[in-house]
């Protein structure tokens, strides 16, 4: 492996078209993925698209619908984690 590939960082699923998201995770579901990071980083690039698309149908901005949508990506991450702890 070059160094350029060992260090490239996996690219920003939330600015892939919800189409191909909704593509991949089929894929994926066809071979018999359905749990694992990549299952989950798809999950979560569409729900992030979703929850964007809700917030520009009510009026925000496009760049007040991504600001808000990441707020409620880290909330949800947050409520997740410690209903995890509280298990």
């Amino acid at each position: 492996m070059t160094p350029a590939l060992a260090t490239a960082s996996p690219p920003d699923l939330r600015h892939v078209p919800f189409r191909s998201l909704r593509a991949s995770l089929g894929a994926m579901a066809s071979r018999g993925e359905t749990s694992g990071p990549r299952v989950e980083a798809t999950r979560a690039a569409l729900e992030w698209q979703s929850n964007r698309a809700t917030l520009m149908k009510m009026g925000f901005t496009e760049d007040q619908a991504e600001d808000l949508a990441d707020v409620i990506e880290q909330k949800a991450a947050q409520a997740a984690e410690a209903e995890a702890v509280a298990r």
